[in-house]
């Protein structure tokens, strides 16, 4: 198999991390500054090499999809050369430099964070089922780490990839492997909510037109796993062929043996003080990434108004705002998409709010637990 690294020159760096960690693994790969000879015409042997790839690496950030030049060639012969690839086969892989969101013509695809942990994982897992639809052999450097990565996580992987007349259905998810009743109740709720979503999608497939196609993917990723504590994210899209592919966050969280999953209105007792200075810190970020034009906020309007979205709720369901949360030693991230309620042309929002306002709040039921203890230790000195 051979790959092309695609990258804007502002983030060579970048670029060569990723080459060097695909060397270690003995993948054949594309890189301009260490791939070309002298001599050798520079533009006319790039377009061969992607040509002739079977897998594109792209390097993502603001400059890749503003910055005029020859990284904008690149990107418009790789979206050129995806249309040609069979479906259900990976043949783009996208690494974010940042939190931002992709364009349009990218957002189907499932990218992999270069500025969170074990990005070489996730990177290595994609490759190596490329090699698997190729019918090739994975290189034993490659195998290795993804061996040594699921025993040191404790995890099995899982795919789910269906091919339907117009519409293509692809999952990646883990179970964890441990022993327990507590283990096996964490892995019953990934694969409730996996499957749960899976038939959905296969529902929703009949509205495809005959003259499109349509695509749901779903991946999930480990936010936060610290001895019986557990936060779990999972990314979900879908596109049945119209003019707004939907894509949003849902999450499931666990404290430990003694609390088990968690709801974030009971674990801090129905606070309705706790709940207002959420809705108020939240919109209040929202705004401010909305205003700032930050790449990351999902719909950049500078009059988003979370309180009519949260206010239009009765008091018990005010909570369903916040419903996908993560948590980790940060803080709790509020995840806000389709999944919580807001519109899904809004886009989704991630907001952290620090452990010191939520330390006095904890619900008594929980001080005693795993999660309880975890929240308290992250009192301010």
């Amino acid at each position: 198999m051979k790959a092309f690294l695609s990258y804007p020159s502002e983030h060579l760096a970048v670029a060569r991390d990723v080459y060097e960690f695909l060397r270690t693994i003995k993948v054949d790969i594309w890189f301009d500054k260490e791939s070309l000879i002298g001599g050798q015409h520079w533009d006319r042997e790039r377009a061969r090499a992607q040509r002739e790839a079977d897998l594109t690496i792209l390097v993502l950030s603001p400059e890749t999809i503003g910055r005029p030049g020859v990284i904008q060639r690149e990107l418009h012969e790789t979206l050129a050369l995806l249309n040609d690839q069979p479906l259900g086969h990976i043949y783009l892989v996208v690494l974010r430099t940042e939190d931002l969101v992709l364009p349009t013509e990218l957002e189907g695809y499932q990218y992999i964070d270069l500025f969170r942990p074990a990005w070489q994982f996730k990177l290595a897992r994609s490759i190596s089922l490329r090699f698997e639809q190729l019918q090739e052999k994975a290189p034993a450097p490659l195998i290795q780490l993804i061996l040594t990565q699921e025993s040191a996580d404790n995890i099995t992987l899982s795919t789910i990839n269906e091919r339907m007349k117009n519409f293509e259905i692809e999952a990646d998810y883990f179970l964890m492997q441990r022993e327990g009743v507590y283990w096996n109740y964490v892995n019953a709720e990934i694969v409730v909510a996996v499957f749960n979503q899976y038939f959905l999608a296969k529902r929703n497939s009949e509205y495809v037109g005959v003259d499109r196609n349509g695509r749901w993917s779903l991946q999930l990723e480990s936010h936060f796993v610290a001895g019986d504590l557990v936060s779990l994210k999972f990314f979900s899209f879908l596109d049945l062929g119209g003019a707004h592919p939907t894509r949003g966050i849902f999450t499931r969280n666990f404290g430990g043996a003694l609390a088990g999953k968690l709801e974030l209105r009971e674990l801090f007792g129905h606070d309705s003080d706790l709940l207002r200075f959420m809705k108020q810190y939240v919109e209040l970020d929202v705004r401010k990434q909305c205003l700032s034009g930050d790449p990351g906020s999902g719909y950049k309007n500078p009059e988003y108004d979370l309180t009519m979205y949260v206010d239009e709720r009765d008091y018990g369901d005010q909570w369903e705002a916040f419903s996908q949360w993560n948590f980790n030693e940060a803080g709790i991230t509020i995840n806000l998409s389709q999944y919580s309620g807001l519109p899904f042309v809004m886009g989704v929002f991630e907001v952290i709010i620090p452990w010191h306002h939520f330390v006095d709040k904890i619900a008594e039921e929980f001080v005693n637990t795993d999660i309880g203890r975890f929240i308290l230790s992250k009192r301010m000195p």
